[in-house]
């Protein structure tokens, strides 16, 4: 990046968390990826409209992340100006409805929705991240998605106003939500739930996390399901991958989990390049031997080279 940039940023932009070449491993989920040249971390939401209304004037490029979860970022880093949302995190709940900032951890969430008896969001807990990149992504997990409880999103528009979006659920289906069709940067979202027993609530949480914790989730760094699940293939993914014989297979300090074909895993020093070996392997494989053609689950940011992803 410009240094007449860098000290753009520094004198004028509304944000006053600024740091430049961070790393960004330590922001996902993976601990994976390179230098973002520039981070800046708003600490509230009228700072993220202010700082992205700035940047849009300034015809600067960026990129919005949240919790990292479904994020793998290139080695060779990120030249967009990248925001994170984690510091705005406030939640409000008002009778069977709950408002919660977009950086609000969904763990965070789902036990404010426990504490006041509230149920609907169960089905999400132990599922790392923010709610806005969970309504961004139509996290669905258990039968149920987020769509389900959605009843609006406070979002900017691209003149720069503040809209609400009111839930149609046309618009939503699986992983796949309005908002990621175009840069519209989710501010806040409001969930409609139901009363219900806290033990009840605490009990069906639990339950999910261990469930989580028997797959494996939590053992190794990792982004998750790297694969959609697509009802077209009759089986899951995972087990798609299974009967390929992809359990164990590695490359570099990358692997698919040997207790789960979904998830790719970092052992410790893996790099973007390796997972993305990974996944390129998966790919063409599946391909070649049952014509599936797999969709990743998880985004892609960064530097990557021209053909890199040609085959998405």
């Amino acid at each position: 990046m410009p240094d007449k940039i860098k000290n753009l940023i520094t004198r004028h932009c509304p944000c006053k968390i600024i740091k430049f070449n961070e790393p960004m491993a330590p922001y996902t989920s993976f601990k994976i990826g390179g230098i973002a040249d520039i981070l800046l971390i708003p600490n509230s939401i009228l700072q993220l409209t202010q700082t992205i209304n700035f940047l849009k004037l300034q015809q600067l490029p960026f990129v919005i992340v949240g919790g990292g979860t479904n994020l793998l970022i290139s080695d060779l880093g990120i030249r967009e100006i990248v925001i994170l949302t984690t510091s705005l995190d406030k939640i409000q709940i008002t009778n069977h409805e709950i408002t919660a900032e977009c950086g609000t951890q969904v763990k965070q969430i789902c036990e404010a929705a426990q504490t006041h008896a509230l149920s609907g969001l169960e089905f999400i807990y132990g599922m790392p991240g923010t709610i806005g990149g969970a309504v961004w992504m139509n996290a669905r997990c258990y039968g149920n998605e987020i769509a389900d409880i959605l009843k609006s999103v406070s979002y900017l528009d691209h003149n720069q106003n503040t809209v609400e979006y009111v839930l149609n659920s046309q618009d939503f289906s699986y992983k796949k939500s309005p908002f990621q069709k175009s840069l519209r940067p989710i501010l806040q979202i409001t969930l409609s739930l139901k009363d219900d027993d806290k033990i009840k609530i605490d009990h069906t949480m639990q339950q999910n996390m261990k469930d989580r914790e028997k797959k494996g989730h939590f053992k190794y760094p990792s982004a998750g399901s790297i694969f959609k699940n697509n009802k077209e293939f009759k089986i899951p993914t995972g087990r798609i991958l299974d009967e390929l014989g992809l359990r164990g297979f590695t490359v570099g300090d990358a692997q698919i989990a040997p207790y789960h074909g979904n998830i790719f895993i970092n052992r410790g020093h893996a790099k973007a390049s390796d997972v993305l070996g990974l996944i390129k392997h998966a790919y063409h494989l599946a391909l070649e031997n049952q014509q599936i053609r797999l969709e990743p689950e998880i985004c892609f940011l960064g530097e990557w080279g021209s053909n890199e992803l040609d085959f998405l």
